[in-house]
């Protein structure tokens, strides 16, 4: 795919189960760590317009605002924030289902790379951004980047 894309929103939902509880009986970081990146490839790799050739970079400023317990309903999105030459920058969060509150937010990268695993341009141009959530998440991704 080359050209501009288009700023589109990306959902799972999970529901926390005993398994994915800690010792302390909360949401174990590692789900929720999962979860994000799931999202944020299916974000990266819809925008892209394949699956081939995307590949995880980094998690960024994984910040937990809140816990999620046995039971919750655990709304993920995630959205293209920023692109670089071959990078594709996701802003993820996860929001409790049922009172709506910020769990945690993060920063995940993706990369373009060839069939010989090296990192490649993937032909993107980000939008203009007038909307404000898009603006203010363009920002702090930026701000990360420093």
């Amino acid at each position: 795919m080359t050209g501009g894309i288009k700023m589109k929103k990306y959902h799972l939902t999970h529901l926390v189960r005993m398994e994915h509880l800690n010792h302390h009986g909360l949401l174990y970081a590692g789900y929720i760590a999962e979860w994000l990146i799931e999202c944020g490839y299916l974000a990266a790799t819809g925008t892209y317009g394949s699956t081939a050739g995307m590949v995880f970079l980094k998690l960024s400023d994984m910040t937990f605002k809140k816990s999620a317990f046995k039971g919750d309903l655990v709304h993920v999105e995630a959205w293209i924030a920023d692109l670089g030459r071959t990078s594709i920058k996701t802003y993820v969060r996860a929001i409790n289902e049922f009172s709506g509150e910020l769990l945690v937010d993060a920063v995940i990268s993706f990369i373009c790379v060839d069939e010989n695993k090296k990192s490649k341009p993937h032909g993107l141009t980000m939008p203009k951004i007038i909307d404000q959530e898009m603006l203010q998440i363009h920002r702090r991704v930026k701000a990360l980047a420093k």
